[in-house]
């Protein structure tokens, strides 16, 4: 009888183990870990200005500016020329032009309109019987027959050259002076001062 009623007990007991037992209720481990949020600003487009396109000129304000510059009128003209060209990289005209008794040349930069250069020819005139020395013009008379030409003051420039030649029958001052970067050039008769030739230009280094 003992060992039926332990029986029993044993069943009772296995019984309430086994629905006793716990059954693990494992939580699965939530990852939460939010990817980073990459907010790299967008690089700003870096915007160049476009540069300003350079002001330009054609032919006919090209042959307007030698014309004022020269102080003629285009009808006392009896020939003119206007060549588009190309001088040490940058873009020019080249007008020539002639009103009575002389000849005109400019280098004109076609961006700007500045006037790169110029030149005058006066046709000689025939072999004029000389004056008495005394009533001829000075070196320094030509030198000041020039700048005013030039529309500068002796104080302003250099002289590198200032000597008297005779060229085709007719005695005349060479001068030439520089100023502010540029180099001017005189042929100017001895006996009445007059200019035969001018020229400017920029001074080569």
């Amino acid at each position: 009888m003992k060992h039926s009623l332990t029986a029993v007990m044993i069943s009772v007991l296995l019984v309430m183990s086994t629905g006793c037992a716990g059954t693990e209720s494992a939580q699965p481990v939530q990852e939460s870990a939010a990817p980073a949020a990459e907010s790299a600003a967008p690089a700003s487009a870096e915007t160049t200005a476009p540069e300003p396109a350079a002001a330009s000129i054609d032919e006919e304000q090209a042959k307007a500016i030698a014309l004022k510059d020269a102080g003629v009128s285009e009808d006392d003209v009896t020939f003119m020329q206007v060549q588009a060209d190309f001088e040490n990289g940058v873009s020019v005209f080249d007008v020539e032009f002639i009103a009575g008794d002389t000849e005109y040349d400019y280098e004109i930069d076609a961006a700007t309109g500045e006037i790169r250069s110029k030149d005058r020819d006066i046709e000689a005139a025939p072999a004029e019987p000389a004056l008495p020395a005394g009533d001829e013009f000075s070196k320094e008379d030509a030198l000041g027959f020039a700048l005013e030409h030039a529309g500068l003051k002796e104080s302003d420039v250099t002289v590198t050259e200032l000597y008297r030649e005779t060229e085709d029958g007719i005695d005349v001052y060479k001068v030439e002076f520089q100023s502010g970067g540029m180099e001017y050039d005189y042929e100017i008769r001895v006996s009445d001062g007059k200019i035969l030739e001018s020229e400017s230009e920029p001074i080569n280094d």
